[in-house]
């Protein structure tokens, strides 16, 4: 039997748990994600600018 250190070592190697510093060392920085760009046409689509618009005339609905 050896001392705590060394027996609670053993029990982290078999348990496969790290201590604090060989957890800083496996973590990685968060990754960044891409910014999405958009071209004009699909901000139009997206804002409805290009959809066709409908009006109430002689109580049927025409479209404009």
């Amino acid at each position: 039997m050896g001392t705590l250190r060394g027996e609670m070592e053993k029990w982290n190697k078999l348990n496969h748990m790290l201590n604090e510093k060989d957890k800083r060392k496996t973590e990685q920085p968060p990754k960044r994600k891409k910014k999405e760009t958009f071209s004009e046409r699909e901000l139009r689509e997206l804002m409805g600018t290009n959809r066709s618009t409908y009006h109430r005339s002689r109580g049927a609905i025409r479209q404009k």
